[in-house]
């Protein structure tokens, strides 16, 4: 894994990655994308279960209220009853590959990066990567799922130009670092390995997930070695 963002090549970033895919014909529903990741061996998913249970559970008060026809109590209620359509587009902030010659093929592994200037609690020690403020934060705004339709495009993509003969989700796909900017320390405090990683939030989602999430989007699948 990068240690240092300074390292990494100019040539080797890409800022503001736009990425664009079609939906599954009949739409995406937040139940179905919930439903994919619970049944995924997503290793965070317990973090985030209680807001997963709570997409399906509106979804189908939603379903109900349509079957008897009441209106919905508010306009978020009519939320949870849409199903999404058309494209899924958005923009990465940044995307970067790392060298490595230990990879046969295609010596690169790339992850994906996106900054957040949000405050938590306004302490440093909310920013610890053992604490719930980022967690928390992460929940609290669906960062989570952000970064795993981020890691879905960039899987696609690599999958696009590496070629399935030669690109490997293990070797190729490093995972996302969500980098709160607040919680920084001046490098003259610095005392190891970031802090002991404060103020980064980082994962790497299985292959499992990505295919699970690619499928309840209506992405093709990716039969592509681990």
């Amino acid at each position: 894994h990068p240690t240092k963002l300074s390292t990494v090549a100019p040539a080797d970033c890409l800022a503001e990655m736009q990425f664009d895919f079609p939906v599954a014909d009949g739409g995406v529903s937040r139940k179905g994308i919930a439903q994919a990741l619970i049944a995924s061996d997503w290793s965070k998913k317990n973090s985030f279960s209680d807001i997963l249970n709570d997409w399906i559970k509106k979804a189908e008060a939603a379903r109900n209220r349509r079957i008897t026809k009441l209106p919905p109590d508010s306009a978020e209620d009519e939320m949870d009853d849409v199903t999404l359509r058309g494209f899924m587009t958005g923009f990465i902030d940044l995307t970067f590959r790392v060298h490595d010659d230990s990879l046969s093929g295609h010596p690169y592994r790339y992850y994906l990066l996106d900054w957040k200037s949000n405050r938590l609690d306004g302490t440093f020690a909310s920013f610890d990567a053992d604490s719930k403020g980022i967690t928390d934060e992460m929940g609290r705004n669906r960062y989570f799922f952000q970064y795993l339709l981020y890691s879905v495009a960039v899987h696609h993509f690599l999958l696009a130009t590496i070629g399935k003969e030669n690109y490997s989700y293990d070797d190729h796909f490093g995972g996302a670092y969500y980098v709160f900017l607040r919680g920084v320390m001046p490098p003259a405090e610095h005392t190891g390995d970031w802090e002991a990683k404060r103020c980064v939030y980082s994962d790497r989602p299985s292959l499992d997930v990505i295919n699970k999430l690619s499928a309840a989007l209506g992405l093709p699948g990716t039969e592509v070695s681990q």
